[in-house]
């Protein structure tokens, strides 16, 4: 029992406060705030009758494949049992067979939100030694950022479990070291990099706080010759990509440019918050002992690697790049970011103008999800007067002139309904369904034209194109190729 004083009229007493008295407490400090805060963070995943989230449409796509894979009635595709990169497909396979595929994205992104949301609020606590509430808004937006918009939900659970592996880590017992590597192994279900990263990040803290400040900078500055190595070797042994334009992905609160310009000021808004609130850890901390601290290194190591290493690599085995690497290295940042700004508390002028910039930031992420959805809408009426089983391609982008390639809702216009021959996944050779050359249901080759792949002598029908027809976004035609 908790003893507490009480006052009274010959002085102080002890009083002990019941069990019961301290759960209930708890429950109002903590268990009816955290509620709160999950069904905030799911509002975006059912204000549209989709969620638009990128890849999230071929996922689902690929999981009706495997069950017509499955069925045999998928001829020339058949299923690779990958170790990696596989782990929200076999989700969503589970979700569909019991609730179906529309139900199976909802619930299956659902849990992927607060998974994350949770996780990197867990991580960003356990870090500051304390439960830094006023940092809820800057992690809703990472949890809806750059990753979700484009659909990386592989990934995206990855980072979250390892969120979660790297704070059992920080406190270990027996249990929590247990519990860790469990999480590490299903992270690497999803994607290897965040499990790396955690691999990493471990040796470095381990090795930092044996250390003085003093030589916690010469260990930085190791890790910055090793981070120029292995851009060195990536480049040297592989065929990778890189783009000075990759310095726009090393704050971490690039996040948030999502779709076209408007994003931008979002950006500039949230930029400047981190930015006064470090001004304002440094002046606590003074200027000696900023560089010196773990966090700031941390973060520091991932901007610079975001900025270093390759936007794109050409793994063995893969037919296509493992792409936008400096912008998962940009959500990363993006938490360890708020791990810097957590030391010191913030005024209320501060806490009211993050929760501004978040009402603004959902606001444009709930009228591009009206846009798209409008756009889908279109797609699947155009999808229903096509023969049963077309083979259809597509190319559409959000906003329309100079936006993001969102082609992938065609994929889920098409489930049970038509083939979407220029669906990505097969042909990347990154994912479990797999085509044989000669297919008539997915191009089996990237980089090599559609019309060039499919052949129409196979009994299979004509190729039909879905294409922007007039000077609305939703203005769409189709034609046999």
């Amino acid at each position: 029992m908790k003893l507490t004083l009480t006052e009274g009229v010959g002085g102080y007493s002890v009083e002990r406060q019941p069990a019961a008295d301290r759960a209930t407490a708890w429950v109002h400090s903590f268990a009816l705030r955290s509620v709160a805060i999950s069904v905030l963070m799911l509002v975006p995943c059912f204000w549209q009758p989709r969620i638009e989230a990128g890849d999230l449409a071929s996922h689902i796509y690929n999981t009706w494949l495997v069950q017509l894979v499955e069925q045999g009635k998928a001829p020339g595709l058949w299923i690779s049992h990958k170790q990696t990169n596989v782990i929200f497909d076999y989700a969503l396979s589970l979700l569909s067979s019991q609730f179906g595929f529309v139900q199976a994205q909802k619930i299956g992104v659902s849990l992927s939100v607060l998974l994350f949301f949770w996780s990197a609020f867990t991580f960003v606590s356990v870090f500051a030694g304390k439960r830094p509430w006023f940092l809820v808004p800057c992690l809703g937006m990472l949890t809806y950022g750059v990753i979700f918009s484009i659909g990386s939900f592989n990934y995206y659970i990855a980072l979250a479990l390892s969120f979660f592996a790297l704070a059992c880590f920080l406190k270990p017992t027996p249990t929590r070291i247990a519990a860790a590597l469990a999480l590490l192994a299903l992270s690497w279900l999803g994607q290897p990099l965040p499990a790396l990263w955690v691999v990493c990040t471990i040796g470095y803290i381990s090795i930092a706080k044996k250390l003085s400040p003093r030589y916690r900078m010469l260990q930085f500055i190791a890790s910055l010759v090793l981070l120029i190595g292995l851009r060195l070797f990536l480049l040297h042994y592989f065929i990778a990509l890189w783009s000075p334009r990759q310095i726009l992905y090393v704050t971490g609160a690039d996040q948030v440019v999502t779709f076209g310009q408007p994003y931008r000021w979002i950006f500039l808004a949230l930029l400047g918050l981190w930015a006064v609130s470090i001004v304002r850890v440094v002046k606590a901390r003074g200027l000696r002992s900023f560089p010196c601290s773990i966090p700031v290194q941390l973060y520091a190591l991932c901007a610079i690697g975001a900025f270093l290493l390759p936007n794109s690599i050409w793994f063995p085995g893969y037919a296509a790049f493992y792409s936008d690497i400096p912008q998962r290295f940009s959500l990363i940042a993006g938490v360890l970011a708020c791990v810097v700004i957590s030391e010191v508390k913030p005024t209320r002028l501060q806490v009211g103008l993050f929760s501004l910039v978040t009402v603004c930031f959902f606001g444009l992420m709930c009228r591009d999800a009206v846009a798209m959805n409008r756009l889908e809408s279109k797609i699947e009426s155009v999808v229903s007067q096509l023969p049963p089983n077309a083979r259809v391609i597509g190319r559409f982008y959000y906003p329309a002139t100079h936006g993001m390639d969102i082609s992938m809702i065609l994929d889920r216009a098409c489930i049970e309904k038509c083939f979407s021959y220029g669906n990505y996944e097969p042909s990347t050779q990154q994912f479990r369904v797999r085509a044989n050359v000669g297919n008539t249901i997915v191009a089996p080759v990237q980089k090599v034209p559609f019309q060039a792949q499919y052949s129409s002598d196979s009994g299979a029908g004509p190729l039909h194109e879905i294409y922007a027809c007039g000077l609305q976004a939703v203005d769409l035609c189709v034609r046999r190729l």
